[in-house]
């Protein structure tokens, strides 16, 4: 990128001393400061700057004489029209002035302020602000932004730094922490001598007055110097008047001195003069002779010197637009050699993209763009899904290490227990669990049937312990029954003797009678004491039973129980695993009589199924934490009372995890909307129409 950094033009400045005394010659050094301008302006446009930066004291004071006002708009507007933004600053003598006070100068133009201290341009960002008063002491740097990082960063300042000779301290600031502050470029203003520091990769430019003003101001201090040479001299020739003498011959001398010198000086600078005018006519002859003797021959040499001069002038704007138009015809060259190679590589572009040969470019361009955003998101969406595979098999490693050792561990805790080969570990851990469970509840029930069988035949309790069979079960029942229906007859059989004693005492044949009722009263104690032991004897090998089964019952099948009993409306309060010769099948229990499943109705048999999924669900979220229980149709064959306590108990099984029952039976989806839901429990009704 290309700036131009301008400073301190001093638009209106008349260099008020030679104005005093010429006023003509005050307005020619006006228009010269606007033709500095235009001449600026001409360089910007012809060298393609991106900006102009005007880095203070633009004009000479706060009130813009109309004619430099319209001068500065006038070429603001050229580099409008070229493309070119200005940026200004103002400085100490333009501190207070109004630009806008007629309305905007120019569009082109952006004033920086400490509220808008900043301007972007391609890739430069430009900071800058300028003085509001005519003299600021302090620095302004504090003030001004950071740099925008990633772009080119230019600082905008009126400053005489550390202090220059002949300047007042203006916004001093110490070239050291210019550098410091971070900047590529410092362009500034306000001291008319031009300087350039270079530190840390950091330029520091002081342009200097782009006009003669600095040789003016030399011209000037030399020439008051001269002037106070010469009064001092006078001083000298006149002294003091010598006694006698009065001041005004003294006077009179003096004059006639400085009149002498004055003739010895002139008579000096006029043969100075002729012997400069000899050289000039010799210079001007010998220049005369040089051209004749070079235009000699040629079309020109009838021609007078003026006109080939203005001819000249001709030329030399002839050979400027000659060299802008090979400028134009290079740069022309370069944009069809640009575009042949563009279309040489946008068919291999179109090809891919589907394009016919005749696309338009933005569209081949706006295809290849969509087509380059959508690759570079494919790219990132693999590179996002490599991590993660690599996080994954990395955790996997770290889990197979992690189940290598526990293998290892579980090996060791599982030497010399009782395991089947290949036995899952968490499957034989709970069958060695169960299995010394079981040996604690043994030992147990034999305390239990010891302490059950104290007073009575141990070898018979044994015996009656051992024989689980229920069908002996219901005989004992049977036998008990058929002992206490006897006792009834033996009573009343012993009732009927007892009458037919008192009848026969009252008789002869009394000694015979009072044998016969001894003997009868004998074998009825007999039969009693018998039925007494029969009848204790299966109470106690029926207590036995019913104490085994309780203590073989576990939490599952109690659980199932307390679910079949719910689910039934309490028609089914129990159920127990009898045994049946090598294993053991499941009864329910209905008005005390056992039912086995296969004898039950259709309806009952899927609630004691459900009853047991539902006991096992609880079994497995207590053990290993929450589940979803999800079943499918399975109240079809439910009447509405049992299928409502159904969908009760699952919305109650929502409290410790998700109970999800399927079903394309409109009527149960009803009753599940009826069920209130238990707080915190989830479930989902919704009807499917059978296929």
């Amino acid at each position: 990128m290309k700036f131009l950094h301008v400073a301190d033009l001093h638009l209106d400045s008349p260099l008020r001393t030679q104005a005093a005394r010429d006023s003509a010659m005050g307005e020619s050094l006006r228009a010269a400061s606007r033709r500095v301008l235009a001449r600026l302006v001409d360089a910007a446009v012809s060298e393609g700057v991106d900006a102009v930066l005007f880095a203070g004291d633009t004009f000479d004071n706060d009130v813009a004489d109309v004619a430099s006002r319209a001068a500065l708009a006038t070429e603001l507007s050229r580099l409008a029209r070229a493309g070119i933004p200005a940026v200004l600053i103002q400085g100490n003598h333009d501190a207070l002035l109004d630009l806008d006070r007629y309305g905007p100068v120019s569009d082109a133009l952006t004033v920086l302020t400490p509220d808008a201290p900043t301007f972007r341009v391609g890739e430069a960002s430009v900071h800058g602000m300028g003085f509001t008063a005519t003299h600021m002491a302090e620095s302004l740097l504090p003030r001004y932004p950071r740099p925008d990082p990633g772009r080119w960063n230019i600082g905008l300042m009126h400053t005489s730094l550390d202090g220059a000779p002949g300047h007042d301290p203006y916004a001093p600031c110490a070239l050291a922490d210019l550098v410091g502050h971070g900047f590529d470029y410092w362009a500034l203003g306000h001291i008319h001598k031009r300087a350039v520091h270079e530190a840390e990769g950091t330029l520091v430019v002081m342009p200097g007055i782009p006009q003669a003003m600095v040789h003016l101001h030399e011209a000037q201090k030399a020439r008051s110097e001269v002037e106070q040479t010469v009064l001092r001299a006078a001083e000298g020739i006149a002294g003091d008047p010598p006694a006698g003498q009065d001041a005004v011959a003294a006077a009179r001398r003096l004059h006639r001195a400085l009149e002498e010198r004055r003739i010895r000086i002139s008579e000096k600078m006029v043969r100075g003069l002729e012997a400069q005018k000899k050289t000039k006519e010799k210079a001007h002859a010998d220049a005369v002779a040089a051209y004749e003797a070079r235009v000699s021959g040629l079309w020109c040499a009838d021609l007078g010197v003026e006109r080939i001069l203005r001819i000249g002038d001709d030329l030399a704007e002839l050979a400027e637009l000659h060299g802008k138009a090979r400028d134009l015809d290079r740069r022309v060259g370069l944009l069809e050699a640009a575009r042949a190679a563009f279309d040489g590589r946008a068919g291999a572009l179109r090809d891919k993209l589907g394009l016919r040969e005749d696309s338009p470019v933005d569209e081949t361009l706006r295809l290849a763009r969509e087509r380059t955003k959508s690759a570079a998101e494919t790219a990132r969406r693999i590179e996002e899904t490599r991590r993660t595979r690599e996080k994954v098999e990395a955790e996997r490693e770290r889990q197979a290490r992690s189940v290598e050792r526990a293998a290892k561990e579980i090996a060791t805790v599982f030497q010399g227990q009782e395991i089947a080969p290949g036995d899952a570990p968490l499957r034989a851990l709970r069958r060695l669990l169960d299995r010394d469970g079981l040996r604690t509840e043994i030992a147990e029930l034999n305390a239990e049937r010891a302490r059950a069988a104290e007073g009575f035949d141990a070898d018979a309790l044994s015996a009656e312990e051992a024989e689980t069979d229920p069908v002996r079960t219901d005989t004992l029942r049977e036998a008990v029954e058929d002992a206490e229906t006897d006792r009834e007859e033996a009573i009343g059989r012993r009732g009927e003797a007892r009458q037919a004693l008192n009848g026969a005492l009252g008789t002869v044949g009394g000694v015979d009678q009072g044998q016969a009722r001894a003997a009868l009263l004998e074998e009825l104690r007999e039969a009693a004491r018998r039925a007494a032991e029969t009848r204790i004897g299966l109470m106690a090998a029926s207590g036995a039973l019913r104490r085994l089964r309780e203590d073989r019952r576990g939490p599952m099948l109690a659980s199932a129980e307390r679910a079949f009993a719910r689910m039934t409306g309490g028609e089914w309060p129990r159920l127990e695993a009898q045994p049946t010769g090598a294993g053991e099948r499941l009864v329910g229990i209905r008005d005390g009589q056992p039912v086995a499943a296969d004898a039950m109705s259709t309806g009952t048999r899927g609630q004691l199924y459900l009853a047991l999924r539902v006991a096992g669900h609880a079994d497995f979220t207590a053990r290993f934490g929450a589940l979803p229980f999800l079943t499918d149709d399975i109240l079809e064959t439910f009447d509405d009372t049992r299928a409502a306590a159904a969908l009760s108990l699952t919305a109650e099984m929502g409290r410790t995890g998700q109970a999800i029952m399927f079903t394309h039976h409109r009527h149960l989806v009803h009753l599940g909307r009826d069920v209130r839901r238990p707080p915190k429990a989830r479930e989902a009704a919704r009807w499917c129409p059978p296929a």
